[in-house]
């Protein structure tokens, strides 16, 4: 059982520096092209050779996604969208928000207990709003996800910044990716025995060629069938 969990634990160190080089690689590559593989392993076949193909040089869309490949690994950067005129209103609307939230602090100590009370409500709405108008800000300037498949394990991260959740899943353990139904411009995948998601923001050309990616690095994934 130790030298089990002793083995378990060097995978998974093994895995984490795999992780991080692919996705400090993805991010610095200087010759990294967005919307399509910076590198692949596999040569050129020859004009009789009906095996494997190297993707296309040129990517069907030149959008936001960072596809890194390489020989034992993948690693998809998915930045969140970004919409300068939301963000620039967002931030006008939370200055007056910080205005408001200084005068209630201010005057819930001054006024009698009933007004005392009716600002701690209003107040404690009012926080939870500016948080959450905060947080779309901060996800728009600082936010990512990303799916890094190395050798079969399959980590999928998000957050802002440095701020990041991440799952990992053994070989075997996710699987069935797709594009989600329904107008959902998302990639689902099965995982933990529930469904989940991958591509905040994504249009129908990132999607199509990030499934290629992954399919490249995990074949015994195929493509839902029409």
């Amino acid at each position: 059982m130790a030298g089990r969990d002793d083995a378990r634990r060097d995978l998974v160190e093994r895995l984490k520096a795999r992780r991080a080089a692919l996705a400090q690689a993805t991010l610095d590559a200087a010759d990294a092209q967005v919307g399509k593989p910076a590198l692949w392993p596999l040569p050129e076949p020859d004009a009789g050779d009906s095996g494997h193909q190297a993707p296309s040089s040129a990517p069907a869309r030149a959008g936001r996604l960072v596809i890194h490949e390489t020989e034992d690994g993948l690693a998809i950067h998915n930045p969140a969208r970004r919409s300068w005129p939301q963000v620039l209103f967002l931030l006008f609307w939370l200055s007056f928000w910080w205005m408001g939230e200084a005068f209630a602090l201010r005057e819930i100590v001054r006024v009698p207990f009933v007004a005392a009370l009716f600002l701690f409500v209003w107040l404690a709405v009012w926080t939870v709003a500016g948080a959450g108008v905060s947080l779309v800000v901060l996800w728009q300037m600082f936010g990512s996800e990303r799916l890094i498949v190395v050798r079969g394990d399959v980590l999928h991260e998000f957050g802002i910044g440095p701020l990041r959740k991440t799952r990992h899943w053994p070989p075997g353990g996710a699987g069935g990716f797709a594009a989600a139904m329904g107008g959902k411009r998302r990639i689902v995948f099965t995982a933990g025995g529930r469904t989940r998601d991958f591509g905040i923001g994504l249009d129908a050309d990132e999607i199509a060629l990030a499934l290629a990616a992954i399919r490249r690095h995990l074949p015994a994934d195929p493509p839902p069938s029409s």
